[in-house]
């Protein structure tokens, strides 16, 4: 399922991801270059600039991870350039010259229509003036497939985070004061909710602290897409109510929240076939019958977190105290607006396997949990 993320979104100590003051002469604000000086000494940086060499570290690591599986790019006005109200200069193109670093449709939310603007390497800027449902979905149509990126500015990825829209956002804190600017985290009211810190990296310039949302919310709070996946009201198109509604699956054990994954699988409910023979003098008749309730085996995945329930669990199993670890419990679905829309009861489940791996090309570290039960119905929610 394509996501929306926001990648090396550099913020100082004080919390502004943009220096004051934005001009031609300064792009970032005063004092925002300071913000990304450790990007350019990355291999990615320096590739991005034609050059050679560059850290090929932690910083690089997150820097590459930024461009993988990206397929359109959204961006503010202000980060398109500095120039406010109607286009009284459409000879210009953005910051970038006649090659941007995008190679990709990209989408530049704004109040004032313009024509699109083909570059060199594959990057089209389009202007998007009916709001940022909009220019989400005409991203994911762009993406075919692949994930879209929030490039900026600060106020831009505030919209998407209040419409409960971002599903993994990576701050690059670096140790600076700004003093002024723009704040990243102001004014968001409970949309921070439900995110999870899946990575926190760092090196001698800068601390990474990717967030990815880990529970449904309600749209007020944030989860992905809120009311514009889910009324026509909001006007959003069917490619956005289509990308945007994964679900997230809750393991509970006697109302108890052990886990909350991404990934589903092995919902099943079987029974076997049993031949019968009957036979009269002038004929043999082979039927099929029901048989006996086929066990399901039901995987769940995630991404690594630093609960360790599930693994708890998992060790009842290896010693051998199947008494202890056959526990009955629940697994419910919930839906975009963070509503349970269905719900199964696993009697006798115990995890009969925990594989770790690494998704690629993302490098996110995941956590597959394979379980066994008796028997799985479906029940009330």
């Amino acid at each position: 399922m394509p996501k929306l993320r926001v990648h090396n979104l550099a913020i100082s100590l004080d919390g502004y991801a943009a220096g004051p003051d934005q001009s031609p002469d300064d792009p970032l604000g005063i004092g925002g270059p300071r913000l990304h000086s450790w990007a350019f000494e990355t291999r990615t940086g320096r590739r991005m600039l034609g050059e050679e060499g560059g850290d090929d570290g932690v910083d690089d690591q997150f820097m590459a991870l930024g461009d993988a599986e990206i397929g359109a790019t959204i961006m503010g006005r202000n980060m398109f350039g500095p120039f406010r109200g109607p286009w009284a200069d459409e000879n210009w193109t953005g910051w970038w010259g006649p090659n941007p670093p995008y190679h990709h449709p990209v989408f530049v939310l704004t109040h004032h229509p313009r024509p699109s603007i083909p570059m060199e390497g594959g990057t089209t800027f389009h202007f998007v003036s009916d709001g940022i449902e909009s220019a989400l979905a005409q991203a994911l149509e762009a993406a075919d497939g692949a994930d879209v990126r929030i490039g900026g500015g600060p106020a831009t990825i505030q919209q998407y985070l209040r419409a409960g829209l971002i599903d993994e956002l990576h701050v690059a804190i670096v140790p600076i004061l700004l003093g002024a600017g723009e704040r990243l985290f102001d004014d968001l009211g409970n949309a921070p909710d439900g995110y999870e810190c899946m990575d926190l990296a760092s090196s001698t310039s800068v601390a990474h602290v990717r967030l990815a949302r880990t529970k449904g919310w309600s749209p007020t709070l944030g989860w992905s897409g809120g009311d514009i996946t889910m009324t026509d009201a909001a006007g959003a198109s069917a490619a956005v109510q289509a990308a945007l509604i994964p679900m997230r699956f809750e393991l509970t054990i006697d109302g108890h929240s052990l886990a909350v994954f991404s990934g589903l699988g092995g919902i099943s409910s079987a029974v076997g076939i049993a031949d019968t023979v009957s036979s009269s003098p002038t004929e043999t008749i082979l039927k099929k019958l029901p048989g006996r309730r086929i066990p399901p085996t039901v995987t769940l995945k995630r991404g690594m977190t630093r609960n360790i329930e599930m693994a708890a669990w998992h060790e009842l199993v290896i010693l051998g105290d199947i008494v202890a670890a056959r526990k009955s419990c629940s697994l419910t679905m919930f839906n975009v607006t963070g509503d349970p829309v269905a719900r199964y009861h696993l009697t006798d489940a115990w995890p009969q396997q925990i594989d770790v791996g690494v998704a690629e090309p993302s490098g996110i570290l995941t956590e597959t949990v394979t379980m066994t039960c008796d028997f799985i119905q479906r029940v009330s929610v």
